[in-house]
């Protein structure tokens, strides 16, 4: 901040800092306002930085002209050039604060009492300096028109200590949040500023601070998201990211939102078969109209095939009509370049505050109530069931009773025996895993397991599995009571593995199970992902005696080229098949020949979830070689299943 002596001549200050820390200010507006961005708290506190920058140097340029020339006549312009230009340059250490502040904090609302304390004592210096020419509390002209400084002076430069200083031990408290650049900027900022502060002190004839001010400003520039980290880069509209920055800012305000939905499952495969220049055409057909029917910054793409619509603030007869007129438009087939297309399209909306409270359930809602395939008639059917909420939170809660099983070993590993009927007896059992809650009781398989998957806990569950159905056949030495093998379940994560066969080795190895007691179950979903890795894991493992079981046969894919590509020795029908096949005479065929296709590939043939005598003649009669099921035996506890093989 510039200081005057009493004595100075005019013509003695060096205005050039202030004309290049001009240019430096339109310099970053320019490259800054030239991109497509998503106003944010950081991206309008940086914004006014900037104009309170450029705004501050052209008034200290204005000022040192004005007084060069003063005259009673223009005083009172004298005045306010001064008053503005004081204003505007102590703001600057404010609103540094202020975006350091929303960059740490993820863009979140100040809270108010802050807020009104940060800006309280701003507004109460700049009342201060309006005051001036009457109380000459921080600077006035005598009647020499010769310039003074009041008092209170000085206390410009304790109120810009008081927030570079708070700025400082708001980073220290969040530095963990900040990118390096922005680590760099701050330092750079609070190290300029004293500097510049003490030069201007010094020589107030050289006009820095605002230069110093403006370089500052280019570096934090430089170190803010890039705008286009809120861009989708295939379809040039809004992301994810900006449609939850956007919703937050909302929620912060407390502004009503109506959110609009759009999924359309098999748009993925469309776009990827219709060809690059069909595909450009394509988004700007369906975004112009989208953009066109709410609004031009309204529209995100959550994901690949999942769209959004945020209006705020609008009347729901309004937002209910545009509903209405986006089902209309996909109701009739798209037409770009040579190709017509109809596309399915599911709509869901979405009302805060009515439906949801915070940022996380409106995404929740808004994604999952997508995937819910019904039929709809008019906007009024389309809004989304809070259930959908419900599971959600029944999922999160399911994954965090899974993390504290895993870290607890809270786990239950059951084992289901399996019949063999040529040899009369049990002679293998499958290792089962359990899962259970005080909330929730049992926890079923078809329900955790998806959900260990989708977070990241399959494999290290699948390892654990593993090592603890070895520590206990080292411990019961099952093959002693007859059984041939145990089989173990294989999840995606682990097939994909380069080297599986490396870490079950060591596992088995560890507690001396032989190889040979041990046999993989592989779904036909997850060969297929594995693919060449399972096939290289699967030779190895072969050739030290281990064998394989495909699990789930006769559901999904049930592709004969899974047979032929993979060497398993067991293929294990899945109950689905088997019990539709009693009273179904087609299945039954089907059964039939897929039992016979199997045993001419020199493969086992396991019948899972046979519960009852009609079940078993069935399978026994088209020559399955081993049963699995409750007619049998429920899946056993560790100590129940050696009770078992005992009798």
């Amino acid at each position: 901040m510039r200081i005057w002596g009493d004595a100075m001549n005019m013509n003695d200050y060096i205005i050039r800092f202030d004309i290049a820390a001009a240019l430096i200010s339109i310099a970053v507006m320019l490259s800054y306002f030239r991109e497509n961005k998503v106003k944010t708290k950081i991206s309008d506190s940086f914004t006014a930085l900037i104009w309170q920058c450029f705004s501050a140097c052209i008034l200290d340029i204005a000022s040192v002209q004005l007084i060069k020339h003063i005259t009673p006549g223009n005083l009172w312009l004298n005045y306010i050039v001064l008053m503005g230009y004081y204003i505007m340059f102590n703001a600057m250490p404010l609103l540094y604060y202020m975006l350091f502040w929303f960059l740490s904090e993820g863009n979140r609302k100040m809270p108010l009492k802050q807020y009104w304390i940060m800006f309280g004592i701003y507004l109460g210096f700049s009342l201060v300096t309006i005051t001036s020419p009457f109380t000459h509390l921080v600077f006035w002209f005598d009647k020499n028109l010769v310039f003074n400084h009041g008092l209170l002076f000085y206390g410009y430069y304790v109120l810009d200590i008081f927030y570079v200083g708070n700025g400082v031990i708001h980073f220290l408290r969040h530095r963990k949040q900040f990118t390096s650049n922005q680590v760099l900027s701050l330092m750079f900022f609070t190290f300029t500023c004293f500097v510049a502060s003490m030069i201007q002190t010094f020589i107030p004839n050289l006009l820095i601070t605002g230069f110093v001010f403006s370089l500052t400003i280019l570096i934090t520039f430089l170190s803010l998201e890039n705008p286009t980290d809120y861009i989708d880069s295939e379809s040039g509209i809004y992301n994810r990211r900006a449609f939850m920055v956007r919703v937050q800012e909302n929620i912060d305000f407390e502004k009503p939102m109506f959110i609009i939905g759009l999924y359309s499952e098999p748009l993925v495969h469309i776009l990827r078969s219709i060809g690059e220049e069909n595909r450009k055409l394509f988004y700007k057909i369906i975004f112009s109209y989208l953009k066109e029917v709410s609004g031009k910054y309204n529209v995100y793409r959550l994901t690949y095939e999942k769209f959004a619509i945020l209006l705020a603030e609008t009347p729901e007869e309004e937002c209910n009509d545009i509903v209405e007129d986006i089902c209309n438009f996909f109701r009739e087939p798209i037409k770009f370049g040579n190709i017509e297309i109809s596309i399915a399209v599911n709509v869901r909306t979405v009302k805060y505050p009515e439906d949801v409270g915070n940022l996380e359930d409106l995404l929740d809602l808004t994604e999952d109530s997508l995937e819910e395939k019904i039929n709809y008639l008019d906007a009024s059917t389309l809004r989304a069931d809070a259930k959908v909420l419900e599971r959600r939170r029944r999922e999160n809660k399911i994954v965090k009773i899974l993390e504290n099983a895993m870290n607890n070993n809270d786990f239950d590993i059951v084992y289901q025996p399996i019949y063999n009927i040529d040899a009369g007896g049990y002679t293998s059992a499958e290792a089962l895993l359990r899962l259970k809650s005080e909330e929730f009781g049992d926890i079923t398989p078809d329900e955790f397991i998806p959900l260990a998957e989708k977070n990241g806990l399959a494999l290290q569950i699948g390892n654990y599995v593993f090592k603890s159905v070895c520590k206990y056949m080292a411990e019961n030495k099952p093959w002693e009571k007859g059984i041939e093998n145990v089989h173990i379940n294989l999840s995606v994560i682990q097939c994909m593995q380069e080297k599986l066969y490396e870490i079950l080795f060591d596992i088995m190895d560890q507690y001396k199970i032989d190889y040979k007691y041990i046999d993989l179950d592989v779904s036909e979903t997850t060969a297929i992902m594995a693919n060449e890795i399972l096939l290289r894991n699967m030779n190895v493992m072969l050739n030290r005696g281990m064998s394989f079981s495909l699990d789930n046969y006769g559901t999904g894919l049930s592709n004969t080229n899974t047979l032929v590509k993979y060497p398993f020795k067991y293929v294990k029908l899945d109950k689905t098949l088997v019990r539709s096949a009693v009273n179904d005479e087609k299945a039954r065929i089907i059964l039939h020949k897929t039992v016979s296709m199997v045993k001419d590939l020199d493969m086992k043939v396991v019948a899972e979830g046979v519960e009852n005598m009609g079940e078993y003649d069935m399978v026994v009669y088209l020559g399955c070689n081993y049963i699995q099921g409750f007619m049998f035996s429920n899946p056993l506890s560790p100590e129940d299943y050696i009770k078992f093989l005992n009798k």
